[in-house]
């Protein structure tokens, strides 16, 4: 059954989505699909990407493109801008939300997918922004949506690195935003907490079920980013529970917090999960 279209800002323009086979990433797509917006899907998972290319133009009778591609490989980015010019796709509104987190003890037994972790979140995302911002700029428009972590205001000891590089994440888009606000194009950054995701298996991470209640949906997560990024604001913060933790992170020293969560979260983590 088809679904009526909102009426939005995003209404007829082109949105690349990275990371959009599940989770957060695929409740973006969905939501800009629902107001209108022509869909490129970027993921390494294929299936899921036509599956959810198939129910996107079911649903809403819009272009929906799919690019099967790791995108923790040097020069993936050059290779998604250049899949988009050889389509005739003009870019209008960038999400960066493809990544994942390791285990701190990984980290030190695992230096490739380590690697391939910072290369996402860093890499990746500032190549995307960089060629895509460029094309916005003779546009004379454009948006770009940068999907961090609560984890760069307040930093987690079970996951050390992706910590670092949310924190990066953070500091690129404000600055970004600074530099490309007098050329008409707004860069946003949002700041998700628990989100109900397999984020927790795919990191090997894994978050006891009585916890879990305190968690927000994707599609909260997802729909409060759009809104942001709509309003041009340069932070989001989806839910009660980011603001709070993105408070005490700014009135807490990082020595402090780190130091906290390495003590005590480690220890409720083995207890929650032993029950």
């Amino acid at each position: 059954m088809r679904k009526h279209l909102k009426t939005t800002l995003f209404m007829g323009k082109t949105s690349l989505i990275t990371g959009a086979s599940s989770g957060i990433g695929k409740e973006l797509a969905i939501e800009l699909a629902k107001q209108g917006s022509s869909i490129i899907l970027v993921s390494r998972n294929e299936n899921a990407l036509h599956q959810l290319q198939n129910d996107l133009t079911l649903l809403y009778a819009i272009p929906v493109h799919v690019l099967p591609i790791d995108l923790s490989k040097t020069k993936a980015a050059i290779q998604v801008y250049e899949f988009c010019k050889t389509h005739h796709l003009q870019v209008d509104i960038l999400v960066n939300n493809a990544g994942f987190g390791m285990a701190t003890e990984r980290e030190f037994s695992d230096p490739v997918t380590l690697e391939q972790m910072i290369t996402l979140q860093t890499t990746t995302v500032t190549v995307l922004s960089s060629l895509f911002s460029r094309d916005m700029m003779n546009n004379g428009e454009g948006y770009i949506l940068n999907i961090s972590s609560i984890c760069a205001r307040t930093p987690a000891a079970s996951t050390l690195t992706y910590s670092a590089v949310k924190r990066y994440i953070l500091q690129y888009s404000k600055l970004l935003h600074c530099e490309l606000k007098k050329r008409n194009i707004t860069v946003t950054c949002s700041l998700p907490g628990a989100t109900n995701t397999c984020f927790d298996i795919h990191s090997a991470l894994p978050v006891p079920c009585s916890l879990r209640r305190f968690y927000v949906s994707p599609n909260f997560v997802a729909r409060k980013s759009i809104e942001g990024l709509q309003k041009n604001k340069t932070i989001v913060l989806p839910g009660f529970q980011t603001k709070l933790l993105n408070l005490i992170g700014l009135c807490i020293p990082d020595r402090m917090i780190y130091a906290l969560h390495k003590k005590w979260w480690a220890e409720k983590r083995s207890f929650f999960l032993k029950k």
